[in-house]
């Protein structure tokens, strides 16, 4: 298999570590570990990468690890927002999905295939996750009598997250199941109420000002 960048198969070894399911990794709901891991990409690597694609840094080791992470995703999505127009999705996709498949091709095919679903929804739960946090963290605040639906939107991605976490943590034992679906269904009744209560405060807002809403 070739890779994007003309890389054959037996060479991404080198360059992606091999993930193991979320479930053997420790994946809680938090998207932490219950085991030490080591990181996929070094700093020292994620310097070269942010080099590599214009960034202009200085030598040796210029930023901590987080801040190059951020700066590196800042640059792979503002990417694809700038080509969203003229992307096709569905390739963008597989090419993902690719990758995961890469990063996982030391594991047997049938587990590899097993935990690649698992680690995309790991994904998927943290990108909502950080989604969440990151607009409530930046939202400017507004005085008590504004309305805004601002706020709306890490409350559902919120509800998206705790989907996307049940189902990542779904048990293996059937019997499990209930206590498991009744617990993510209860966090999701309050975030949900939490949410439909800003709708209707939006109502009452253009009661208030004549408008039918």
């Amino acid at each position: 298999m070739t890779t994007a960048s003309g890389n054959t198969e037996r060479d991404v070894p080198d360059r992606v570590k091999p993930l193991p399911s979320p479930r053997a990794a420790g994946y809680r709901g938090d998207m932490t570990s219950t085991g030490d891991r080591p990181p996929l990409i070094s700093t020292d690597r994620l310097h070269d990468c942010l080099r590599v694609i214009g960034v202009n840094l200085p030598p040796g080791d210029p930023m901590p690890r987080s801040i190059a992470l951020g700066m590196l995703l800042f640059m792979v999505e503002s990417a694809v927002h700038h080509d969203s127009d003229r992307l096709d999705h569905e390739q963008v996709r597989a090419g993902y999905l690719s990758g995961i498949l890469s990063a996982l091709q030391d594991l047997p095919e049938k587990d590899r295939t097993d935990a690649s679903g698992g680690v995309w929804v790991a994904l998927l739960r943290e990108r909502a996750h950080r989604s969440a946090l990151d607009l409530r963290t930046t939202e400017a605040p507004l005085p008590p009598d504004v309305y805004s639906l601002g706020p709306l939107a890490p409350m559902l991605l919120d509800a998206v997250s705790e989907v996307l976490r049940g189902t990542l943590e779904s048990p293996q034992d059937p019997e499990d199941m209930p206590e498991a679906l009744r617990t993510s269904l209860r966090v999701l009744r309050k975030q949900l109420q939490e949410a439909r209560q800003h709708v209707e405060d939006g109502r009452k807002t253009l009661k208030k000002l004549g408008v039918e809403p």
